[in-house]
């Protein structure tokens, strides 16, 4: 795979990306992050609801940005997905979506 416009700064083949991006980098870390299987809510720190992110939701959205150059952000449920884009969509726009 050749980088693109917008994959110059990784020129990675895409294996690599998703096998090394959302992962912790510091010494002593562990390979993974843990899984979070939760939706109740957590005390302090970043993350507040359980559905709404967690550090596993983190490390995916990392690997799915570094493969297709950009952000990423991934959902609880595709009904979530389906309303975060009809709320982005004015009035009388259009959504394309696969069969």
């Amino acid at each position: 795979m050749s980088p693109g416009p917008d994959r110059n700064e990784h020129p990675l083949h895409v294996d690599s990306l998703l096998v090394s991006r959302g992962r912790p980098h510091e010494p002593g870390s562990p390979v993974n992050p843990g899984i979070f299987p939760t939706s109740i809510y957590h005390e302090g720190g970043p993350y507040t609801y359980g559905r709404e992110g967690n550090p596993t939701w983190a490390a995916l959205e990392e690997a799915l940005g570094a493969v297709e150059g950009g952000d990423s952000i991934v959902f609880g449920s595709g009904i979530a997905a389906i309303n975060a884009v009809l709320d982005l969509v004015p009035r009388g726009g259009t959504v394309v979506a696969p069969d």
